[in-house]
């Protein structure tokens, strides 16, 4: 919706700027919490850490987790009960042929996607997110699309590559054969007899305490500014389907603002605050973050 492009656009010095500024002037802070790339370049650190911000908005957000409640599911004539995301073509409509995001576009996206990884587990311990030229289904990193087994394996082999007992003549077939994988998609770096990931790993204390001392006060300090951008996607919705739930509408605006996170890499890259990727495949582990 060009709306929402215009908004965030116009919005920007109450809402991304805010977000951008704390996060780029916390980096030391940041670094200090010793996780695994906490000594990458900040123009290819932050991507994580924006992507992990997204996700932590959108999971403890006051606002973001009730308008992503969804009560009123309609039935579908298939028999399901779920909401249909999609855009107006109808004829009549006056769309600016370069897209909303005008100078700065970066076509579509692939939302969060995140996995417990181990069986049993119930906290999420991968997240990755595809973006600008790395949001085809080409450049997804394989934990996102393995079965079970092999999303485990992979797990393991991430978080493991970095230990100094680690030694690939050590693993099964199996296991080599998902190094060999990772090394030749660029997401681990062979060096000598050490592998070096070019993604963030954190200990699930380390998470914890970007998420509380870092993230939280980010999110009360602008969440009176979502709850109004809230308000006025809301109204945008209704007035377009007056027909139809208030879940309906509900679950569009949880999405228009969970774009602001989009915007806010756009944003930082158009400031030259991001390292973009020269290939696709160079920016599959700007984003993927694992928990040990």
């Amino acid at each position: 919706m060009q709306d929402i492009g215009t908004m965030y656009s116009e919005t920007r010095k109450e809402l991304i700027d805010v977000v951008i500024d704390y996060l780029w002037s916390h980096e030391k802070r940041i670094r200090e919490i010793g996780f695994y790339g906490c000594v990458f370049p900040t123009e290819r650190l932050m991507w994580a850490i924006i992507t992990m911000y997204i996700s932590f908005v959108s999971r403890n957000s006051p606002l973001l987790t009730k308008l992503k409640r969804i009560d009123e599911r309609p039935i579908r004539p298939d028999g399901g009960k779920y909401i249909i995301m999609a855009g107006d073509k109808t004829e009549g409509q006056e769309l600016d042929p370069n897209g909303y995001q005008g100078d700065i576009l970066w076509g579509g996206y692939c939302g969060i996607m995140s996995d417990s990884c181990i069986p049993g587990n119930t906290t999420d311990m991968y997240y990755w997110l595809g973006v600008n030229c790395f949001a085809g289904n080409a450049y997804h990193p394989d934990i996102a699309h393995a079965d079970a087994t092999k999303r485990a394996l992979l797990h393991w082999i991430y978080t493991s590559v970095i230990e100094s007992w680690f030694s690939e003549d050590k693993l099964e077939p199996h296991g080599k054969e998902a190094l060999a994988e990772a090394i030749a998609d660029g997401l681990i770096i062979k060096d000598g007899s050490s592998y070096k990931p070019s993604f963030v790993i954190f200990t699930p204390e380390q998470i914890d305490k970007l998420r509380e001392d870092i993230y939280r006060p980010l999110m009360e300090e602008t969440e009176p500014i979502l709850t109004v951008l809230g308000k006025r996607i809301s109204a945008m919705h209704k007035a377009d389907f007056p027909k139809i739930t208030k879940s309906y509408v509900d679950y569009h605006t949880y999405v228009d603002l969970w774009d602001f996170g989009i915007y806010t890499l756009m944003y930082a890259a158009q400031d030259k605050k991001l390292w973009m990727p020269e290939k696709p495949e160079q920016g599959t582990p700007l984003t993927l973050v694992i928990i040990k």
